[in-house]
C-alpha cells in the first residue's frame, strides 16, 4: 500500500514539473536548428554584414542629429565605420551566444522529462 501512495505522489509530483515545449520553443527549435545545419562563420559573416548597415545607418542619423558632419569630415565616417565594425561583431556574438544557450537549455529540459517519464513507466 505504501509503494502505491508513493508512486502516485511522484506522478503528481511530476505532472508539476514537466513543462511541454510551447509554440514559440517549437518554432525557436526549427529555426535554430536550420541555422546550426551550416557553418558557424558563415552565420557570424551573413550577421555581421546585415548589422553593420543597420548600424551605420543608425550612427549615420545619430551623427548627423547631433553631429554635423561637414566636406572635410572624413574622421568621423572612418569612426562611424570602425564603431559599426565593433557594435555588428558584438550583437552578432551575442545573438550567437544566446540563442545556443536557449537551445541546450531546451534540449536538456526535454531530455531530462523524458529520462523522467522512463523512469515512471519502470516503476509503474
Amino acid at each position: 500500500m505504501l509503494d502505491l501512495n508513493v508512486a502516485a505522489y511522484q506522478r503528481k509530483e511530476h505532472k508539476k514539473q514537466q513543462v511541454a515545449i510551447n509554440k514559440d520553443e517549437r518554432r525557436f527549435l526549427r529555426h535554430w536548428e536550420e541555422q546550426r545545419k551550416g557553418s558557424r562563420l558563415g552565420y557570424y559573416a551573413l550577421f555581421i554584414v546585415i548589422w553593420f548597415f543597420t548600424s551605420m545607418l543608425c550612427l549615420f542619423f545619430i551623427f548627423n542629429s547631433f553631429v554635423q558632419i561637414k566636406k572635410n569630415g572624413i574622421d568621423k565616417l572612418y569612426m562611424m565605420t570602425a564603431a559599426s565594425v565593433v557594435m555588428s561583431i558584438i550583437i552578432t556574438h551575442y545573438t550567437y551566444w544566446k540563442n545556443e544557450k536557449k537551445f541546450k537549455s531546451i534540449i536538456r529540459r526535454e531530455m531530462e522529462s523524458s529520462s523522467d517519464n522512463e523512469q515512471l513507466t519502470m516503476n509503474n
